[in-house]
């Protein structure tokens, strides 16, 4: 059997670093709301999600430390393993779409410019599919 603690150095700082950009991100949240009050519903509504999914993606980290720290469980062979790299990939995406739109607007609506950063965009994707089905296949059986 593998030791309990092979990743739990990974798995404290993660969770470390994930707190302290949780604070990051709420504060940013915050600014903005403060001094964008003008801004239109969707891109507050953008906002609002991605808040969410930084909330939930630290209420994983969370959930993972105690799964390690207090059950002394493998995060390897946990069900929710998909679920880490779920909520970061949905993140990624959300934060990719409004990059491309972004630069796509300020280079005056170039096609070329527009359906490069698409289909880079989609490789990210599906390189983000591939590993949560990696994962999720080459783990051990789940307790």
């Amino acid at each position: 059997m593998a030791d309990v603690h092979e990743h739990s150095n990974s798995i404290y700082l993660d969770a470390l670093a994930d707190s302290f950009l949780l604070a990051w991100v709420l504060s940013q949240a915050w600014s903005y709301y403060t001094w964008f009050a003008q801004d239109t519903t969707a891109k507050k509504v953008n906002v609002a999600i991605l808040v969410f999914l930084s909330v939930v993606q630290s209420f994983i980290e969370d959930f993972k430390l105690w799964f390690v720290l207090v059950r002394n469980g493998e995060w390897q062979k946990s069900s929710l393993l998909w679920s880490d790299l779920a909520v970061s990939g949905i993140t990624n995406s959300i934060v990719g779409i409004w990059f491309i739109l972004r630069c796509w607007k300020m280079v005056e609506r170039n096609r070329w410019v527009l359906w490069t950063m698409c289909a880079l965009w989609g490789l990210v994707v599906c390189a983000n599919v591939v590993n949560i089905r990696s994962g999720l296949c080459l783990s051990p059986t789940r307790t």
